[in-house]
């Protein structure tokens, strides 16, 4: 009876990265990574559209109020949202 052969880790060579050989035509090579570009476009869409709802902060609570009355909106809830 033999004893189990004990096999020793080589230490050759590191391993290498490996480097994508074709790449996608669609993908214009820029040099700007594809992140930042879609953050810029984001931020680009951000602007041009911007939030409906900022025209309600240059609205007075008042005038805010009497629109909500005029569509029937109880006014005890009105009350406790505008005291908060």
């Amino acid at each position: 009876m033999g004893s189990p052969s004990i096999k020793k880790k080589s230490k050759g060579a590191k391993k290498k990265v490996v480097v994508a050989t074709r790449v996608s035509s669609r993908i214009p090579r820029d040099g700007i990574p594809i992140a930042d570009k879609a953050m810029k476009r984001a931020r680009e869409r951000d602007e041009l559209t911007g939030n409906p709802f900022t025209i309600l902060n240059n609205t007075s609570n008042d005038s805010l109020k009497e629109i909500a009355l005029d569509l029937d909106i109880d006014d005890s809830f009105l009350m406790r949202i505008l005291l908060l």
